[in-house]
Parts: C-alpha cells; structure tokens; sequence
C-alpha cells in the first residue's frame, strides 16, 4: 500500500503553507462548509437539506444546507466512511471490532460482518445483497448483513484492496483493486450476482476510484503505484471487454458523474478539481473558490458536489460545497458598452459550472479592452473567453475608441515591469502623450512627455496604455497592475 507517512507530511505541510487559489467571489464554483476544526469526509445525502459526514470524531449530520453540524453516532470515534444506499439506508465504518453499522433513523445498529480488515468499499446492490470489499476479497449478505460469507477471495491479500464497486441494471457488477507493484488484478466483474468473479482489464493500474454513467458508460481513475504506469482515467463501454485512456497524466483519486454525462475527477497531487463535458476526454479546471486543494469528491442525487480531503487512511484539511446545483439553469446576458464600440457574442441558457465562449469583436476604430461581470469586477482580457457560469446576469465587453487609423497593439515595445506595482517604464518609443484606461474604457490617467507612468494610486486590474509616440504614430498596449 501507499506511505502513509507520505500523505501525513504532505497534509501537514500544506496544512501550514496552503495553497492558494484565488479570492472568494461570486462567480466561484465552491463555498467552504464550517467544519468546526474537523476533519469531514465521505459525505452522503439525498439532497442539500440533509447531509452526513464521517470525520475523525463520528458521524456528523447537517439538516441546514451544510451549515451547522451535530454528532449523530460514534462520538470521538474515527468513522473511515459513509454509504447511502438508492433506498436511503445509511451504513457507516468504524475502526472497531464491528466496523460495520446501519443507522435506523435514531440510532447505529452493528451487523453480522466483522473483521480485521477495515472495509474500503461497500454497496446495496438493486436486489437487496450487500457486498464489502477490503484486502481480504469481497464478503457478501443477502439477509440484510446478519451473516456474510466470502464471494471472492483475494489471492494477494494485504498487498490490494477491493476498493469500489459500481452495478449495472441487469445486475452485473464490477469492482475496482489497488494493484501493487507484485500483484495485478485491475477490474474484475461478476455476472451472477457476486457467486463468481473474473478480471476484466487494467491489471496494470493501481485503481482508486470507479464510477458509471447514467449511458452505462464505466469509468476507472488510476493513481499510479509506479513511476512507468499509465494514468489517468480509463472507460469502458462494452461490458469491461476493452478499456480506452482518456486523459493521461491525471493521478486519479476520485470520479464523480453528473445525470447530463459531465465527468468530474480530483487530482491526487493537489492540483485541482476538474470538469469535462465530452465524455472525459478533456477537462477544465473548477477550483474556483478554494484555497485548499481537494482530493475526494461527492455528488448529491439533487447536483450539489462536495469535496473533501482523503488519501486512503489518511484523511485531513477542508471540506467545500458547491455554490449551486450542477442542474440549476442560468440566464447570463452578454453585452458591449459602449452599444457600438463592437459585438459581443455569448448569451444564452447555462447550467451552474458549464462554460460560455465569450467573443468580442471590435468596430472600426475602436479596441476591446476587456470583459466584467455585474460586480463590475474584471474577469478576463482576452477577446475570446471561456468563462465558466456560477450565477446568471450580465457581462460587458468593454471597448475603448481610438482615433488614429495606424494604431496598433505593439508587444515589439517593453513595459517595465509587468506586472507593476509602483511605476511602468515605457522603453523604444518617446511617448508625446500616454492615456491609461481601465477595464471599464474609463480615461484614468494622462501622463505628458513622460516615458514613465505612476501606477502606484490605480487600482489592481488590467489597464490599457494609449501611447502617442513623437512621430504622431499611436501604440496600445497592456499593463497589470499589482500591490
């Protein structure tokens, strides 16, 4: 198995520094949840209104859209995971001589499975047979979990571990192994109801994480348990006959799929959450909000996405929630200011997190600028923008007129520096005359017969230099102001 001294470090280092994404705004995709210095993980939940979350000191349960948080079980113990079942019952697993737990409503009552192996994966299968998975094999009940026998056994036990499970309607299931770097089972698939298992592929991938579309597509992410293995996330749409690479280069520790096909992964060396929208092929980055890298990720049946942090045995850090459901439809109105300083081009109908391509498009004698959503806050520069849609409203193209026929944006002259935070140098030209603007097309400053430019009383932002040089030509350029 994985160190887990590793993962303890690397918690508590970026514990200390953290990672720092951005400013929280409106238009980000994530909303931290109070966790009360805990460490919640696992979540589970039919919708928002009723949440629950195992953590290092029980089973924690939110009835006010991940607000507030009350212990409902196991108190100052350490809860290792939770699973909802399609018919709402709630099981738990403790580190405990009876790791295994179903909630009635009031209170947890043990079943039948016992074991010195801590379960790492758990389904209610569509007939009613429970199955668990750990490093001995898979352990099944068809009697609600008053007793279990073993429905396949792990020939390299204490090496791998059976760690996700996913059910086809017709009751063929699946489940996933973390390989080592001896031993290589990948994914194997029973067709009879868990009585006999047979390997299906990627035997030589160390497979953390499973996960089906509503299209029955089965999708596997790999973390890499050495350095030449192949990962990524893999699929298969033929039963498990073949797989197909997705995306390589993505350590893999959690898939999520939405209802619309959308494929959400979480990145295992803390480099964000991600979104794809063509079947897992490519992906965006949606870490909007956090300044904390996740590695584990949750979907609500209701669109709500929760992630938290969770490495194996090793669990730690924040947990965040998504600002909207993944479901929620969005009005977003593009338009350009001044009416006819150009064309923009974007409105329409989105879902909470989907990207609109934004594209403005200057008219004559006047030049884009830049683009602000209705905070007035600048979201991009770039004329084409793929801006990702967490509320509806409007976003303004902003154009700037300019009255010289030969101006042109010249990058072949220097700003120094770029960014700034004091004084911008203008090197190759003597400029006559420099206009500022800002992201609104506002004349914010005018400087005369200077090569250099006080930017120290402006605002953080992107600012457009209108440069008059002493030849009467006119130049344009950018310049980011920061403190």
């Amino acid at each position: 198995m994985k160190n887990a001294r590793f993962y303890t470090l690397l918690a508590l280092l970026l514990m200390a520094g953290g990672v720092k994404m951005q400013a929280q705004s409106a238009d980000d995709f994530w909303i931290e949840v109070n966790t009360n210095g805990d460490w919640f993980h696992h979540p589970v939940g039919r919708n928002i209104d009723t949440v629950y979350v195992a953590s290092m000191h029980g089973v924690y349960r939110s009835v006010d859209t991940c607000q507030t948080w009350q212990c409902v079980g196991f108190e100052n113990q350490s809860v290792d995971f939770l699973y909802l079942s399609e018919d709402d019952e709630l099981y738990a697993s403790i580190n405990s001589t009876s790791p295994l737990y179903k909630w009635d409503g009031y209170s947890w009552n043990p079943l039948g499975y016992a074991s010195f192996s801590a379960p790492r994966s758990f389904i209610k299968a569509s007939d009613g047979t429970l199955y668990v998975g750990d490093f001995r094999g898979i352990s099944m009940s068809v009697d609600g979990g008053d007793s279990w026998w073993t429905s396949w056994d792990n020939p390299h036990e204490r090496v791998t571990d059976v760690n996700g499970f996913v059910e086809f309607d017709d009751g063929t299931l699946f489940a996933c192994l973390t390989n080592s770097s001896d031993y290589h089972i990948g994914v194997i698939r029973s067709i009879d109801h868990g009585l006999s298992w047979e390997s299906v592929g990627l035997d030589e991938n160390y497979l953390i994480s499973f996960a089906k579309s509503p299209d029955g597509t089965v999708y596997a992410g790999c973390d890499g348990y050495n350095n030449d293995e192949d990962v990524g996330v893999f699929k298969t749409e033929d039963n498990g006959e073949t797989w197909e690479m997705l995306n390589g280069g993505f350590r893999v520790n959690s898939i999520v799929i939405d209802d619309n096909d959308n494929v959400y992964i979480a990145h295992i060396d803390f480099q964000g959450l991600y979104r794809s929208n063509d079947g897992g092929y490519n992906y965006e980055n949606i870490s909007s909000g956090m300044d904390y890298i996740q590695t584990g990720l949750a979907l609500l049946p209701d669109g709500y996405m929760l992630s938290y942090e969770y490495n194996g045995s090793v669990f730690f850090g924040k947990m965040f929630v998504s600002r909207e459901s993944v479901y929620t439809p969005f009005e977003l109105d593009v338009i350009a200011e001044p009416s006819d300083g150009g064309m923009a081009i974007g409105s329409g109908t989105y879902l909470f997190g989907e990207r609109a391509h934004l594209m403005a498009t200057a008219n004559e004698n006047y030049q884009f600028v830049g683009w602000t959503n209705q905070d007035g806050d600048t979201i991009s520069t770039d004329p084409e923008y793929a801006h990702m849609v967490a509320r509806g409203g409007q976003i303004t193209a902003h154009f700037v007129s300019i009255e010289a026929v030969d101006e042109t944006e010249d990058k072949t002259f220097t700003l120094l520096p770029n960014p700034a935070s004091h004084t911008v140098y203008i090197d190759c030209i003597e400029p006559v005359e420099v206009q500022v603007y800002n992201a609104l097309g506002q004349l914010v400053k005018t400087v005369q017969n200077a090569n250099e430019i006080n930017v120290s009383d402006l605002m953080e932002g992107i600012y457009l230099l209108r440069i008059t040089a002493a030849d009467g030509k006119c130049y344009t350029n950018r310049v980011a102001v920061r403190r």
